[in-house]
């Protein structure tokens, strides 16, 4: 049954400023005992309380915001609020930043800032950062601060449809630009432009590596990258292509959430727009029509692009001519599809 009467005495003190009672507030709503469950109404507190600078309630808000508790799922915004938890020495804030340094949830992978992180926590008495700690050195090992310029004859980048992507000025890069969304409306554009952050990185950091969780899609505005794909019987890699201003990477972990395929190392210091995987995911989740141009997309460049498929489950999803319904799970099926057929392009232009 639930206590009203303390949740009255609760919000009497919270109302008054009381730091420790807005916090029970935040807790009693996640929780439920004693009042009906709100999430929302639970990051109010935590807001309230962190607007005072309690460092609990600044990496609740980092928490609601990383998962979509209450409130707009942000990875920006937890970041920053992880980042200031972790300033006023908050463990858990301390560990959940170096993840997000490690992952590059927030943007960029940054080993040095994730092991620095890491090491901190270690001090801190967290013991099982150690096994972080060691990987991390490893991973440094075989990913050089110092990346070499790209050679003059390097590839350049195609987009998802197999044809050349046009380089135009900062100016000009739009995200609608990108095949998957082109066709949104003037709503869902906005809608999808509020999911971005723009990002920057410097020569040698990573946008994201081989085998990694997809962290989300890189626009390049300004500054240059290269694809890698390691070479395991020589212990290097391989330099695949370079990225230039107004190409992209990282479309299709998007939607499939498979790991990366390649490393994407910046090669000069550059600027990006950032859309997060798990930020994209749950708007497909939830817009109807940003979702149903997706699928559009995708059907359109599996069908243009004459690609055979052999599965006849998944043939007949693309060529039955029935509608197909825009979920996520469809959409995996058919970026499967492009996957397949972009790895057999690939291995054969590598092997002329």
């Amino acid at each position: 049954m639930f206590d009203f009467s303390k949740i009255e005495r609760l919000k009497s003190k919270a109302d008054k400023g009381d730091v420790k009672a807005q916090i029970e507030l935040a807790q009693e709503y996640f929780s439920g005992r004693n009042v009906q469950a709100s999430l929302s109404t639970s990051y109010s507190y935590y807001s309230r309380a962190a607007r005072q600078n309690d460092p609990e309630a600044i990496y609740k808000l980092g928490e609601y915001q990383d998962i979509g508790w209450g409130c707009a799922m942000s990875p920006s915004n937890a970041f920053q609020n992880f980042y200031k938890a972790a300033k006023l020495g908050h463990l858990k804030a301390i560990l959940s930043l170096a993840h997000y340094y490690q992952t590059g949830r927030a943007g960029i992978v940054d080993y040095d800032k994730a092991l620095a992180t890491y090491q901190l926590a270690l001090k801190m008495g967290h013991t099982q950062a150690k096994e972080k700690i060691a990987k991390l050195q490893e991973l440094k090992k075989t990913s050089p601060s110092y990346v070499p310029p790209i050679p003059s004859t390097a590839t350049r980048g195609t987009n998802p449809v197999g044809t050349k992507a046009e380089h135009k000025p900062t100016a000009e890069i739009n995200i609608e630009d990108i095949p998957f969304f082109m066709g949104l409306s003037g709503t869902d554009l906005i809608y999808l432009m509020g999911l971005v952050s723009n990002v920057e990185g410097k020569r040698g950091q990573f946008l994201f590596c081989e085998g990694d969780e997809p962290n989300g899609l890189f626009i390049l505005l300004k500054g240059q990258c290269t694809i890698r794909l390691a070479n395991i019987s020589t212990n290097t890699f391989n330099e695949i292509k370079s990225v230039h201003p107004g190409e992209y990477v990282g479309e299709f972990g998007l939607i499939d959430g498979l790991p990366r395929s390649a490393t994407v190392v910046i090669t000069e210091d550059a600027e990006m727009m950032f859309l997060p995987t798990q930020v994209f995911q749950s708007a497909i989740e939830s817009q109807k029509g940003l979702a149903e141009v997706v699928t559009r997309n995708l059907l359109s460049f599996i069908r243009n692009g004459n690609i055979r498929i052999e599965e006849k489950d998944l043939k007949a999803l693309v060529y039955s001519g029935q509608p197909v319904t825009p979920t996520l799970s469809n959409m995996k099926l058919l970026v499967g599809i492009l996957r397949a057929s972009n790895s057999t392009k690939q291995v054969n232009y590598w092997e002329r």
